[in-house]
């Protein structure tokens, strides 16, 4: 598929977001982030890039095929996230 491009605004009010079932900090890539499951059992992993103190650069990836290393090590109830 390649690269593809990324939204620079957020589709949705941050008003309608809701807290992450499960959210644990993590380095990703060599980078500070967190790794979340939502309340609708989707996994995501975060990572910041800083720069001079401030974050110049949000990763998110939510990809199910590149977080399946993940999904077992995050399962909340005994089930992978994927699973859902």
């Amino acid at each position: 598929m390649g690269a593809v491009k990324t939204m620079r605004r957020p589709q949705k009010p941050f008003a309608k977001l809701s807290a992450p079932s499960l959210l644990r900090t993590a380095t990703i890539n060599g980078l500070p982030g967190f790794v979340s499951i939502d309340r609708g059992g989707v996994l995501q992993t975060t990572a910041l890039d800083v720069r001079d103190g401030r974050i110049a650069a949000i990763h998110i990836v939510r990809d199910p095929d590149k977080l399946r290393h993940l999904a077992t090590a995050f399962a909340t109830d005994g089930h992978s996230p994927l699973d859902r």
